[in-house]
This record gives structure tokens, C-alpha cells and sequence, in this order.
């Protein structure tokens, strides 16, 4: 079979090509092409046209998906969704088959739950043995989205500033719009790409995505979810959305914060109280029992792989 895997980042680059690998091991007969967004439109039909897959695979939410299953569908390609937005919904378009990663989604004939690939990054990653931080310090991990806006940027150095006794250390990656706008002081570590091996060492976490805040729960170090700065205009303002860990619970986990002085407070609570320490690590077993320990890329090819055998006979 041929397919064609589409990712628009990142993370959904390096889980397409988890998911490339697993699809070459269950179908060794399989030509596997990629193409990484942002490219126009017109670029990826000739892409579908020249290629002409078997099925074509789109890696996570993008502006694209509904024109993509279209197209798709008008040439007679099969299409599959991957589904890494966590907690959103797939924006237009409808994929024939679809691939889930939240163990609360519901299931059914081709909605297929089959772990959470973060889960997987986390298993197969290469901790640095010589990588260490300072055991007799407070070590404190922002793990921070790469376009964070600028109220919670001003929270994070208000945070800074205040707790000068703390250490704190932020991972950056290719392009990270973050580090030139946070303080610049001696308690502050930038790292190249060391998310996962500051999420083992650190006391705490402060995090912002979903994708963190579920890193966080793979790696048991206990986290804080800043939250963004509401609109002050009645119109504006929509129910808020749980963060992905707390919605897998289905209770409050972890504490999802806004103002400064809340993140104090919960930064003090979390480092100077060993049994709510405990009770919040307790927690996120819970959810990692939820997700389950199955491999989702191998999962995911084997039903790609059944789907079109299937879909074929």
C-alpha cells in the first residue's frame, strides 16, 4: 500500500514518522512518502495526484483538514485523521478513518482509540546520564508553549523575580519565541530541547499545553497549568476548557491558575507538603491507568493496516 503522511509541526513530524516506521514493519510492501505544512494547497494536491496513495494519513489539527478529506475523497483517496488535538475537535472535514488518543472519546467503527503518543516519545527517549541539576536546590521546569501571550509571559517573570531562592529551568526548541521575553537573571537555565530530562529532575513543573501538561504526568513531576488572561468584556468570554489532564480524571488533578499570587500559593503547597505532593502523584497513576501502556504507532498501523484490507476486499 502507499500512503502519504501529512504533519504540520514539530511533534506531529516526529509522531508521523513513528507511526511511517510501524506501518513499514505491518506492511513491508508499503511506499511511504511525507510532506511537512505550511506548503499551499495547490502543492499538496499535486503531491495526492503524482503520489497517488492508497491512503493519505493527516497528523493532528490543521487549517487544511477540511480541504484535504475532500479533495481526497473527489480522487477516490482514502483518508485517515490522527487526532493530537487532546481536547478539541476535529475543525471541518470527515475522515474515513480516525485514530484517537483520549480514552474518554468515544469510540466507533472508524473511531479507534489506541494510546496517547506522548506516552511513547516519553518510553523511547534517551535520558543523558550525565545531565544533572543541583539535588540541594529548589528546581523549577517551565515547560512553556512556543507562543505564549503576554499576560501569562508577565506572570512567569513576575514568578521569577519573587522566588530568587528557586532555580528555574526552561527547555526551548527550533524557534522558540519564548526565551527573549523571559527575565534574564542568575536563577534562570535555558536548555536546548531538554524538556523531558528537566520534567525527571525538577520539584515542580509550571506548564501551559496539553501536550506538557501530560508530559508532566508520564515523567510524575508535579505541575502547575497557568492559564491565560481572560477578556474583561461579558462577550467575549467562553467556558473554559479543562486541561487535558484534569478532563482524563474527570476531577481537579492539577491546579489550573491564573493570577500570580494563586501560583505562589500553589508553588508553596506543592513543595512544602509531601502528602498533597503525594496525593496529586497518586492522581496521575489514575490517569495513566486510563490512557493505558499500549504502544499507539503500532496500534495505529495495525488498524490503518486492517482498515484497508478491509475497505479493500
Amino acid at each position: 500500500m502507499k500512503y502519504l503522511i501529512i504533519a504540520s509541526n514539530k511533534l506531529e513530524a516526529t509522531i508521523g514518522n513513528k507511526l511511517a516506521d510501524q506501518l513499514s514493519i505491518q506492511d513491508i510492501r508499503s511506499e511511504i512518502e511525507k510532506l511537512q505544512l505550511p506548503i499551499q494547497f495547490r502543492e499538496v494536491k499535486r503531491k495526492l495526484k503524482a503520489f497517488d496513495p492508497d491512503l493519505l494519513i493527516v497528523v493532528g489539527p490543521n487549517k487544511l483538514n477540511a480541504k484535504l478529506f475532500s479533495y481526497a475523497k473527489r480522487q477516490g483517496i482514502r483518508n485517515c485523521y490522527y487526532d493530537l488535538s487532546f481536547s478539541k475537535k476535529l475543525n471541518g472535514g470527515k475522515p474515513d478513518l480516525t485514530l484517537l488518543t483520549l480514552p474518554q472519546n468515544q469510540e466507533s467503527e472508524f473511531e479507534h482509540y489506541i494510546g496517547n503518543p506522548i506516552l511513547d516519545l516519553v518510553k523511547d527517549y534517551e535520558f543523558e546520564e550525565d545531565f544533572s541539576l543541583d539535588d540541594h536546590a529548589v528546581n523549577i521546569a517551565l515547560i512553556l508553549e512556543e507562543k505564549l501571550n503576554q499576560s501569562a509571559i508577565k506572570k512567569i517573570n513576575s514568578i521569577i523575580k519573587e522566588s530568587p531562592k528557586s532555580n528555574f529551568h526552561i527547555s526551548t526548541g527550533d524557534g522558540d519565541k519564548n526565551r527573549n521575553k523571559i527575565t534574564k537573571l542568575p536563577n534562570v537555565t535555558f536548555y536546548a530541547d531538554k524538556t523531558f530530562d528537566l520534567l525527571k529532575q525538577c520539584n515542580l513543573a509550571i506548564t501551559s499545553s496539553d501536550q506538557s501538561n501530560l508530559e508532566a504526568v508520564f515523567l510524575n513531576c508535579p505541575q502547575i497549568i497557568i492559564k491565560g488572561q481572560e477578556s474583561k468584556f461579558s462577550f467575549f468570554k467562553k467556558p473554559r476548557k479543562a486541561s487535558v489532564v484534569n478532563s482524563i480524571a474527570g476531577k481537579q488533578v492539577v491546579k489550573e491558575l491564573q493570577t500570580t499570587t494563586e501560583i505562589k500559593q500553589e508553588m508553596d503547597l506543592i513543595l512544602n507538603d509531601q502528602q498533597y505532593c503525594a496525593t496529586m502523584l497518586d492522581e496521575y497513576q489514575e490517569i495513566k491507568n486510563k490512557i493505558g501502556h499500549e504502544r499507539a504507532s503500532k496500534k495505529a498501523a495495525q488498524i490503518i493496516v486492517d482498515f484497508l484490507e478491509s475497505s479493500s476486499s
